[in-house]
């Protein structure tokens, strides 16, 4: 039986690396959640989008990024030392 591909439906696939302790926190909470592991990631990406829109709405994405790699920046020369 051939999968029916749904015009502006979910049929487009999108991967990522994580580590193994990361996949099984995932599975753990889909798991919990009665929910395959694919929804939940779904899920939260498309919720994280959403916050990541308003904070560009309101100006303040640009300005975590920079705190964020502001931060990073000295963390790695406490690092050198």
């Amino acid at each position: 039986m051939a999968r029916t591909i749904i015009k502006n439906g979910r049929n487009e696939r999108l991967e990522f690396r994580c580590s193994t302790e990361e996949k099984k926190k995932i599975e753990e909470l889909a798991k919990y959640l009665e929910m395959p592991s694919s929804t939940l990631v779904r899920n939260l990406v498309i919720a994280s989008y959403e916050d990541a829109i308003i904070f560009k709405r309101i100006g303040i994405l640009k300005g975590a990024k920079k705190i964020k790699d502001f931060k990073e920046k000295l963390s790695s020369l406490f690092d050198e030392h």
